[in-house]
């Protein structure tokens, strides 16, 4: 009980607001796909997608955003 206590303190769920960019940091897809919706909706100009990696698994999983977020518009 305490540590979700603990957990909720910490959760912020802020409405969106307009920005210069959006930015897209690794984790999952879902990620990207939020990030291009948000761009359709007007939210900001720009997505960028974080490349913080150096391996081939880690480009290639910058391209798969990059994919998502250009299919969504």
């Amino acid at each position: 009980w305490l540590l979700r206590q603990a957990m909720a303190w910490w959760i912020v769920d802020d409405p969106p607001e307009p920005a210069d960019a959006i930015v897209v940091l690794a984790g999952n897809e879902q990620r990207a796909a939020a990030a291009a919706r948000l761009w359709r909706e007007g939210y900001a100009p720009v997505v960028l997608i974080s490349n913080c990696g150096e391996t081939e698994s880690d480009l290639r999983q910058v391209n798969v955003y990059r994919d998502i977020v250009r299919a969504g518009g």
